[in-house]
């Protein structure tokens, strides 16, 4: 198959880019305070998302899903003190 772009490796000569592998993009970050709650990624319908969750300090993160370009996070478990207080960061794209 002819291919417009292909990288490879100098020592072993595997392809590790074609023009037809997906590239991501990291459109932005939100800073979450307060759950349970939800963000709309913007956007093309037509795009495939990702995203990742992190704290950085041990704090608490409820489960972050996805449904469409709909990100969001429940309350957490009613054990915790105070179930509506977390913190943490959510870092979205496209791919």
């Amino acid at each position: 198959m002819t291919v417009g772009f292909r990288v490879r490796n100098n020592i072993t000569g595997e392809v590790t880019v074609e023009i037809t592998d997906r590239l991501t993009r990291v459109i932005g970050t939100v800073h979450v305070t307060t759950a349970p709650g939800s963000f709309v990624i913007p956007g093309n319908n037509g795009t495939a998302f990702f995203y990742l969750s992190s704290d950085g300090l041990g704090t608490r993160i409820p489960a972050v899903t996805q449904n469409g370009r709909t990100l969001s996070w429940p309350a957490l478990d009613a054990s915790f003190d105070n179930p509506n207080q977390v913190e943490f960061w959510v870092t979205y794209g496209e791919f």
